[in-house]
């Protein structure tokens, strides 16, 4: 795993930088390092329509795909609309037009178990992610949080053990994890 892959520990704010950009099979490297991280620990995965995304889609038609596929694998999702911080602009200005598209927010809960290849490849390998690693309080009241906005990211200690943001737009990785779990 250390090939062509920067780690950078910042003490301060107790958090890991992976940065895995040169890596050609960058999609290989996410999925073995996520299994890492996840093992058989409770998680719950976030993804937001606002972060990144390596395909063109209709958000809309992309979240409630992955709902679908979610449910018929009785996998506890929810859905929550939020405000779509892409603003149309020009050459930087912004634009008063309004916003076409409403964005999104898709929670689910697994096992890191779960996480398969090919689950991955299905549900994982298109947004950017944020995950919660080992619950500290009861699921029911983490997406009760969500929903009112009271928690707008993993990085909440009151609510999870560790986290973990991948950014696949930017090829990097920021957690709580050790770094020690990449030896």
């Amino acid at each position: 795993m250390k090939e062509k892959v920067r780690i950078k520990r910042d003490n301060k704010q107790d958090l890991t930088f992976i940065d895995y950009y040169k890596i050609k099979d960058f999609q290989s490297y996410r999925y073995g390092l996520l299994r890492t991280f996840f093992q058989s620990q409770q998680i719950l995965v976030m993804m937001d329509t606002n972060l990144g995304c390596i395909e063109k889609v209709d958000h809309k038609e992309a979240v409630q795909a992955f709902e679908k596929k979610l449910q018929s694998r009785h996998i506890p999702c929810a859905v929550f609309p939020i405000q779509n911080r892409r603003q149309p602009s020009i050459l930087g200005i912004l634009m008063n037009k309004k916003q076409k598209e409403m964005a999104y927010k898709l929670i689910f809960t697994c096992s890191g178990d779960d996480i398969t290849e090919s689950f991955f490849k299905e549900f994982l390998s298109t947004y950017d992610i944020e995950v919660g690693i080992g619950f500290v309080k009861d699921v029911d009241e983490i997406f009760e949080a969500f929903r009112r906005g009271y928690l707008e990211n993993c990085f909440n200690s009151d609510y999870f053990e560790q986290a973990v943001f991948d950014s696949i737009f930017l090829k990097r990785m920021k957690t709580t994890m050790p770094v020690s779990m990449l030896d």
